[in-house]
């Protein structure tokens, strides 16, 4: 039987219509399937990014803030809070982060009146408790060579500053100051409230007179000494450029900042304020 030409030509197109149309279907497929590929990799990529940020973005400075030795608050001073991991120095004494040690409350880094730190009495004066043992074995080693250190102010509060501060501004009105400048000459001598770093409970002042002070045998042994105990003089000579308080009223005060910090501000002859600049420079 023979098969007619037409008939020939319609089933040679509909082949071939067939295959091109399966060509177009695997190419679509291939298509979807490499765009699929490259949104799943996208995916994975971001997803590993996001993670990545994650832990050199987040985690690891947050772990660092936690555990490191010294970290400046944002206001250029030091946090209070203590670090719960304290070693101890080979005087069995404990040794803080710079945290706490160099912790200070000025006319700069002013407190309100709801900072108070836990505190203990030591030979009559409160004082942070941090610092308490601290300021034991240095009275008991002084007393061991031969002197007596007794103190008259240690920690002060908020309320009891003003009123020291309110006092001494009347003392320079009745001595013939104008009441602007009386008050403005009297933080030279006794801070105003929220500005003492007697607040922070780690300042002592001794029962001394602070003219004469600066010759005494007591002065002489806390100069050469005391460092080995975390303490430094609070006003020594120059410092009143940084700390705006007359040194020559405030000889008799010293300062717990840690035997390593009291070393090197010894070595440097530097003030609490001074040296706290100098460290935020490095």
């Amino acid at each position: 039987m023979r098969v007619s030409k037409e008939k020939r030509t319609d089933h040679g197109l509909g082949r071939h219509t067939f295959v091109r149309n399966t060509h177009k279907q695997d190419k679509t497929a291939k298509r979807i399937n490499f765009m699929m590929r490259g949104i799943i990799s996208f995916v994975i990529v971001a997803v590993i990014v996001i993670f990545l940020a994650f832990i050199f973005g987040f985690l690891i400075p947050y772990l660092r803030a936690e555990f490191s030795p010294e970290t400046p608050s944002e206001n250029g001073g030091y946090n209070a809070e203590v670090t719960d991991l304290v070693q101890y120095d080979s005087k069995g004494l404990p040794i803080y982060s710079d945290e706490f040690s160099l912790f200070v409350i000025n006319s700069k880094y002013p407190e309100d009146a709801e900072y108070v730190p836990e505190t203990e009495t030591v030979n009559k004066v409160e004082v942070n408790s941090n610092i308490a043992t601290a300021l034991k074995m240095l009275v008991q080693d002084a007393k061991d060579a031969g002197l007596q250190l007794v103190f008259t102010e240690g920690y002060i509060s908020y309320e009891e500053q003003r009123q020291l501060y309110e006092a001494k501004v009347e003392e320079l009105v009745i001595n013939g100051k104008t009441k602007v400048m009386a008050t403005i000459e009297a933080k030279e001598y006794v801070p105003a409230a929220g500005e003492s770093d007697f607040q922070t409970g780690l300042c002592i002042r001794l029962d001394a007179n602070p003219e004469t002070f600066a010759s005494s045998k007591t002065y002489e042994w806390l100069n050469q000494n005391m460092a080995d105990y975390g303490f430094v003089f609070r006003f020594p000579p120059g410092s009143y450029k940084y700390s705006g308080i007359k040194e020559e009223e405030n000889t008799n005060v010293i300062r717990y900042v840690g035997s390593q910090n009291a070393t090197r501000m010894r070595a440097l002859s530097k003030g609490l304020e001074e040296y706290i600049s100098y460290l935020n420079s490095q």
